[in-house]
């Protein structure tokens, strides 16, 4: 039975290895000076653990950050390294999510819990992004948490994946990453550059980039060209993130407040917000569900405590807003729905909610942007008739026990 679980939101605003391109002779030596961009530190949060206070620790990321690995590796080394502190871990991180959906969801996701550092990771999910819409999002984030509280302390870093590596061997930063520093260098954000050493090490052969742990388990960095495996690519990262860390929180700080400058876009993603859909006009056949207790979603309860749900073709939910952009926030899986038509003023666009990744449940979401700065009118109707998903699931050697629901 195919059912979609959905949350509204709007913004309110008008190598694979290189191939022997390089010999080892040709590699870099410099990745410790590269990796690490200090600018204005950490000093709140080194502050509060040199007075054993406790900490807030908040990883905002996608599937990189999910995985058990760095971020995990990271919250233990700080346990143990201040054991007088108390910390609590804010894990904000979802997979296949990009900079400019985690502009929406920062407030309601990470900021009500009161941070004191928060890691950004979107280096690679940004990779299909504009270098404007890049530039413009994390732009939005830094003044929305430093209008929030201009204590907490941020840090960017800088995962890798296969199409990054050629340009981090020779030295230089994909475009993702180039937007990332243009940022961190205006509002004086310290920065991590993972891909720095990785590069290095491929380089002189000492990593494989991208294979399967038989081949040497203490060689492989990941298994599909951007997923590290736990065992290794997480503990390397993690290593980066360590050695850099010790630095930056041994250093005598004080109280800083962060100077929030005037903005580099007029039109930086800073008024965003995430709507409930109880809030919206819909038709009988949507239901509310509790994720806490379901067994597909019960690991997202802590995000999504309660989710909108229908198994009706031509179900509509209607609102008006005020915007430049609008989008949905939802779960997808197994039991999704092929597609749903989302009309703005008239216009309509087919989204489809089940793609080749679907053989588990996960987060989602699509955003409609570049709208007039003006009121628009949206109408959501869902295609919930039966579809071949098989055919889809079969393009990554998956399959599902119902394939045509």
């Amino acid at each position: 039975m195919a059912r979609p679980y959905l949350i509204a939101f709007i913004m309110m605003i008008g190598l694979s290895e290189p191939g022997g391109i390089l010999r080892a002779q040709d590699c870099r030596d410099d990745h410790l000076e590269r990796e690490y961009s200090v600018r204005d530190e950490l000093p709140n949060f080194s502050f509060k653990l040199s007075q054993n206070q406790e900490v807030r620790v908040a990883f905002l990321g996608s599937s990189i950050t999910a995985q058990p690995g760095w971020r995990k590796y990271a919250m233990e080394w700080l346990k143990g390294a201040f054991p007088k502190s108390v910390f609590t871990e804010i894990n904000a991180a979802i997979g296949v999510t990009a900079s400019d959906f985690e502009a929406y969801r920062l407030s309601d996701q990470v900021l009500r819990f009161g941070p004191d550092l928060i890691f950004i990771e979107f280096a690679v999910n940004d990779s299909k992004k504009t270098k404007e819409t890049m530039l413009k999002a994390m732009e939005g984030m830094v003044r929305q948490v430093h209008m929030h509280d201009p204590h907490i302390d941020m840090c960017f870093v800088y995962t890798i994946k296969d199409a990054y590596l050629e340009d981090e061997i020779k030295g230089m930063l994909p475009t993702s990453k180039q937007a990332m520093e243009e940022i961190a260098d205006y509002y004086g954000i310290s920065t991590i550059n993972f891909g720095a050493e990785i590069a290095d090490l491929v380089c002189r052969e000492q990593l494989i980039f991208e294979g399967t742990l038989e081949q040497d388990a203490e060689m492989v960095f990941n298994r599909d060209g951007v997923h590290p495996y736990i065992e290794t690519g997480h503990l390397l990262y993690f290593s980066i993130l360590k050695r850099n860390l010790t630095k930056a929180l041994s250093q005598a700080q004080s109280i800083y407040r962060h100077h929030i400058r005037p903005p580099l876009f007029d039109d930086h993603f800073i008024h965003t917000k995430m709507i409930d859909l109880a809030e919206v006009n819909k038709d009988d056949q949507w239901q509310l569900i509790k994720c806490a207790g379901q067994t597909s979603l019960n690991k997202f309860s802590e995000m999504l405590p309660y989710l909108w749900h229908t198994n009706r073709t031509n179900s509509i939910l209607t609102f008006r807003f005020r915007g430049t952009s609008v989008g949905i926030y939802d779960i997808v899986g197994p039991s999704s729905i092929q597609s749903i038509t989302l009309e703005i003023d008239g216009v309509a666009r087919k989204v489809p909610r089940f793609d080749a990744y679907c053989s588990y449940h996960r987060m989602g979401y699509f955003l409609v942007d570049n709208l007039e700065d003006t009121a628009h009118d949206v109408r959501l109707n869902v295609n919930a008739e039966p579809f071949n998903k098989g055919a889809i699931l079969s393009k990554r050697g998956r399959k599902i026990d119902d394939p045509i629901a």
